[in-house]
């Protein structure tokens, strides 16, 4: 067999600038996952930035290595679930971007999630998602922290060692997080703009939604909505962003090389570099933004 040939790859954080990775550029790998071939199982991963050599989604297709991250998306088909629970080494979070799942959980339990709902799943916590409805579900996962192969462990529904009490998943749902508007400019014309976190740090850390929000342990996650014909004021953060498009469309401001980023598109900015999304078209636009550390931003 002839060997797949690897692409070189580098590290997020010593990128010289903003890169976009485009989702009608990533190939569905269908072998990354336990039974994932097998009718009743059928999924797909496609990760934007992956792990070391030796780590879970080495030798990413796109050439960026998180510092200690992995972020991609699954596609899950209607019908289908994910073999067993499975259990990681590292917090692993679950946004949901299209489509309906039920959570599968030790002990039976079970929780609903749709779109823009995300589950917070703490390191060893025994979990899988079902597919709910007719409709193919697409989600973003993210590690926060890379996990070496054959770390994960992967368990039968009805194996005793996920029949008791146990550690569970947090749903934090879109509908429960209040819009934060103290960006700079977020609440005048030509930079209106809201934010919201699904997972955050502690007491003076990143959390715009303190007591609803996962408090994790060192990453952040959220969304910010930008208005049609408006654009964010720059900013500048200390860590990796990893920025994805979910609905409408954006440009870069001052970077007309990059283009417009479309659904799904990821921006992912190194640290220190300022930056700025404008919302192109007639549509409001929401970015999902993972942040690998979750320190407060740089001053500029």
């Amino acid at each position: 067999m002839t060997p797949v040939e690897q692409v070189p790859t580098v590290r997020t954080d010593e990128l010289d600038g903003p890169v976009v990775v485009r989702f009608e550029d990533l190939v569905p790998g269908w072998h990354e996952a336990k039974c994932s071939t097998e009718a009743g199982f059928l999924r797909w991963l496609s990760p934007y930035v992956g792990g070391p050599p030796g780590h879970l989604h080495e030798h990413p297709a796109t050439g960026l290595v998180g510092v200690h991250s992995t972020m991609g998306v699954m596609g899950l088909l209607s019908g289908q679930r994910q073999w067993g629970v499975h259990r990681h080494t590292t917090t692993e979070i679950y946004l949901i971007l299209r489509g309906h799942v039920a959570t599968v959980e030790a002990g039976g339990v079970s929780q609903p999630m749709g779109p823009m709902d995300l589950l917070y799943i703490p390191r060893e916590a025994p979990h899988a998602v079902r597919a709910v409805g007719e409709e193919d579900v697409l989600l973003m996962y993210v590690h926060d922290d890379h996990e070496r192969l054959g770390e994960s462990r992967y368990y039968a529904d009805d194996d005793p060692s996920v029949q008791g009490p146990d550690i569970h998943p947090t749903v934090v749902r879109w509908n429960d997080l209040e819009p934060w508007w103290g960006a700079p400019g977020a609440g005048l014309a030509g930079s209106f703009n809201w934010s919201v976190t699904w997972a955050g740090g502690g007491e003076g850390r990143l959390n715009l939604n303190p007591g609803v929000a996962a408090v994790g342990e060192g990453c952040a996650m959220g969304a910010t909505v930008i208005a049609a014909a408006n654009a964010q004021e720059p900013e500048r953060w200390e860590t990796v962003r990893y920025l994805q498009v979910v609905s409408g469309r954006v440009s870069v401001e001052g970077r007309p090389d990059l283009g417009v980023l479309g659904a799904y598109d990821v921006l992912i900015v190194p640290p220190g570099h300022s930056h700025a999304l404008r919302a192109v078209g007639l549509d409001d636009a929401t970015i999902v933004w993972f942040h690998e550390d979750d320190g407060r931003p740089l001053a500029h």
